[in-house]
């Protein structure tokens, strides 16, 4: 916590595992933390919001971290950042996943995107009357279930297979 430790916020919202075993933390209001060969430190790149709500590790070696405030792409030393600016229907960014061919599904306050090869494009549309995004799996087979409230099944094509409402808050994982 914030009095062992560097953290400087001690709400943890997200944890992940990249390939090459360095264990990500994101925090509430406290930035993104690292923990490599035991010890955890602050990471040192440029992210502006320090609320980080989903974190992944793509196949090519990338770090994907999703803020109240756009996307941030960590890889090789260099940080991009992807705003509405840059095409995004919203900013705040709740859940990401990879797909097939590199490409990253990104769950927002307002629906869906994908960004492949640095350009993002919509992604398949959100049932329900929010359509906030709160979580994203592919499945083995190439499927999109995204979650919020409702829960959606797109299959590898992209046809929706399956619509649910789902009580109370939502699916968050």
């Amino acid at each position: 916590d914030t009095g062992n430790s560097a953290l400087t916020n001690n709400e943890i919202r997200v944890v992940h595992e990249d390939a090459r075993g360095v264990l990500w933390v994101g925090t509430t209001a406290g930035g993104l933390y690292r923990v490599e060969h035991g010890e955890l430190r602050p990471e040192t790149a440029p992210i502006e919001n320090k609320t980080i709500n989903a974190i992944i590790s793509t196949a090519d070696g990338a770090l994907l971290v999703g803020t109240g405030h756009g996307l941030y792409r960590l890889f090789g030393g260099r940080t991009e950042r992807f705003t509405t600016d840059q095409g995004l229907q919203a900013n705040l960014i709740t859940a990401l996943a990879e797909g097939s061919g590199g490409r990253v599904l990104i769950g927002m306050e307002r629906g869906v995107d994908v960004l492949q090869n640095g350009v993002i494009s919509r992604g398949p549309e959100v049932s329900g009357s929010r359509q906030k995004v709160q979580s994203l799996l592919v499945d083995k087979e190439g499927g999109l279930l995204i979650g919020g409230d409702r829960l959606d099944r797109y299959d590898a094509s992209g046809r929706r297979t399956l619509s649910l409402p789902v009580p109370f808050d939502g699916i968050h994982a």
